[in-house]
C-alpha cells in the first residue's frame, strides 16, 4: 500500500513537473494590432495625414519594440514606447506628407519586434490624393545646345514658355547667368492654363570659357517648381575662329606632367594665351599668321582628374585665350623633348607641321 502511495505521488510529481516546463516554454510575447490598415479616403495634395496605430502585447512575456521604418522617405514614424508589457499596449505614430504625390496611395509600416513567431508587423496606410489646382511652368525645347560658335559670334533662338497646370501661371522674372545673354518674352507675363509665350533669346560666348554651361533662370508662381532653369552649352570652335591647337607630346611625372603644345595662330592679329594650371612662365602670346611651341607643366594629379572625367581624351580648362581652350590630344606617346622646346615661353621660328599631327600607316591601321 505504501509504495502504491508512492507510485501514485511520484506520477502526480512527474506531471507537474511536465506541465511547469510546458507552461514556461510557451511563455512569449505576441504583437497585436487591431488596425493594421488605415484609409484616409481623400485628401488634398500637400496635406500630411496623421495616424496612430495601436500596437498590443497578447503574449505572457514582455514584447519590445526592435524598430520601426516606413517604405517610403514621405512617411514618418514614432512608436510611443518599446518595451510592451504582457497585456499592454503602445502606439505608433504614423504622419504621411501627400506633397508631390497624387491619386492612389499606399505607404507600409513594418514594426519589428522580438514575437518569435512573427517578428514584423506590417501596417498600412492608404487613400486617394487629389491635385492641387495650381499652375505649372514647362520650357520647350528643354534647352538650347550650341556648337560650331565662333569667337565674337552672336546666335538668337527663340522657346516656349507653358502652362501645362489649370490655374494661371505667372512669369516673375527671368534672370541669365551672365550679361552676355539677353532673354525676354514676346508676350503677356501671365500665361493661362494650357497657354505658352514664346521667349527670345541672345547669346554672346563669354570671353573667360571656351566650355558653355549657361542657364536662364525663369522664376514663376509654380508652387512645386519656382525657378525653371533652361540650359544653354556647347563649345567654342577655336579653329575656325582662327586658332588651332595641338599636344605634340606629354611626359609624365610624380608630381608634374610636361606638356608640349603647338599653337597656329591663322588671324591677323596676335593671340596671348594663359595657361593657369601651369607653373610660371604660363603665358605666351602667338604672332599674326605664326606658329609657336610652347610647354606647359601640369601638376600630374589635375590632369588625372581630368582625364578621368573625360576618357575621351579631351582636356578643358588648361589653357586660355581669353577664354579657355579645348585641346584634344592627338598623340599620347611621349616625345624627346628637343633643345627648342627647354626654352619654355620663348618664341621659335614657325616649326613644320608636328608629326604628331598625322598618325602613321601603322597606327591609322590599328586605330582602325
Amino acid at each position: 500500500m505504501e509504495r502504491n502511495g508512492f507510485r501514485l505521488f511520484a506520477i502526480l510529481f512527474l506531471l507537474a513537473a511536465l506541465l511547469w516546463i510546458a507552461v514556461g516554454a510557451s511563455a512569449a510575447p505576441q504583437v497585436f494590432s487591431p488596425e493594421p490598415e488605415y484609409d484616409f479616403k481623400t485628401a488634398m495634395e500637400g496635406d500630411s495625414i496623421k495616424h496612430n496605430y495601436i500596437i498590443q502585447n497578447k503574449g505572457d512575456e514582455a514584447l519590445q519594440i526592435t524598430n520601426v521604418r516606413s517604405s517610403c522617405g514621405c512617411t514618418a514614424v514614432t512608436p510611443a514606447e518599446k518595451i510592451i508589457q504582457p497585456g499592454g499596449q503602445t502606439s505608433v505614430e504614423v504622419i504621411f506628407n501627400t506633397a508631390g504625390r497624387v491619386g492612389k496611395q499606399s505607404k507600409y509600416i513594418y514594426v519589428q519586434t522580438n514575437d518569435p513567431t512573427s517578428n514584423v508587423l506590417k501596417l498600412t496606410i492608404s487613400g486617394d490624393v487629389q491635385k492641387m489646382p495650381a499652375p505649372e511652368v514647362a520650357v520647350r525645347p528643354y534647352s538650347w545646345n550650341l556648337q560650331n560658335l565662333k569667337i565674337g559670334e552672336t546666335r538668337s533662338t527663340t522657346a516656349s514658355v507653358m502652362n501645362l497646370g489649370d490655374q494661371p501661371l505667372e512669369v516673375i522674372a527671368i534672370k541669365p547667368t551672365r550679361p552676355g545673354i539677353q532673354a525676354k518674352l514676346l508676350g503677356p507675363s501671365t500665361i493661362a492654363p494650357g497657354g505658352r509665350v514664346n521667349m527670345e533669346i541672345h547669346f554672346s560666348p563669354d570671353p573667360q570659357t571656351s566650355i558653355i554651361r549657361d542657364q536662364i533662370s525663369i522664376e514663376t508662381n509654380d508652387p512645386k517648381r519656382k525657378t525653371y532653369s533652361f540650359l544653354i552649352y556647347g563649345r567654342i570652335d577655336f579653329e575656325a575662329s582662327g586658332l588651332a591647337v595641338s599636344v605634340i607630346g606629354s611626359h609624365p611625372g610624380p608630381e608634374t606632367t610636361t606638356v608640349d603644345l603647338h599653337f597656329h595662330n591663322k588671324q591677323n592679329t596676335p593671340i596671348n594665351v594663359t595657361i593657369p594650371d601651369s607653373a610660371e612662365p604660363n603665358k605666351a602670346t602667338v604672332p599674326p599668321n605664326a606658329m609657336r611651341k610652347f610647354s606647359a607643366k601640369v601638376p600630374t594629379s589635375k590632369m588625372n582628374e581630368t582625364q578621368m572625367s573625360d576618357p575621351a581624351g579631351d582636356i578643358m580648362g588648361l589653357l586660355k585665350l581669353e577664354i579657355s581652350l579645348p585641346i584634344k590630344l592627338t598623340s599620347k606617346t611621349p616625345q624627346a623633348k628637343s633643345d627648342a622646346m627647354a626654352t619654355t615661353g620663348t618664341l621659335q621660328p614657325p616649326p613644320p607641321p608636328p608629326p604628331a599631327l598625322v598618325p602613321p600607316a601603322d597606327a591609322q591601321a590599328q586605330t582602325e
